[in-house]
C-alpha cells in the first residue's frame, strides 16, 4: 500500500466516523502535549483545532 492508499484510507475513515476522528486528534494532541515542551504545547493545539475544523469540511 502506497502513502496515497493510505491517504485515501484515512480520509474515508474520516468521513464515516468524524466524531471518532476528532476525539482521536484530541487524545493524541493530549499525549503530545504532555511530553513537548512548553513552548511547543500551543502550536499542538492549534494544529489539532485546525485538524478537526478540517475534518467538518471533508463532509
Amino acid at each position: 500500500m502506497g502513502f496515497d492508499d493510505a491517504l485515501n484510507k484515512a480520509k474515508d475513515f474520516a468521513l464515516e466516523h468524524t466524531e471518532e476522528a476528532k476525539e482521536a486528534l484530541e487524545k493524541g494532541a493530549e499525549a503530545l502535549k504532555d511530553k513537548a515542551p512548553e513552548g511547543v504545547k500551543d502550536y499542538v493545539e492549534k494544529g489539532a483545532e485546525a485538524l478537526k475544523n478540517g475534518l467538518d469540511g471533508l463532509k
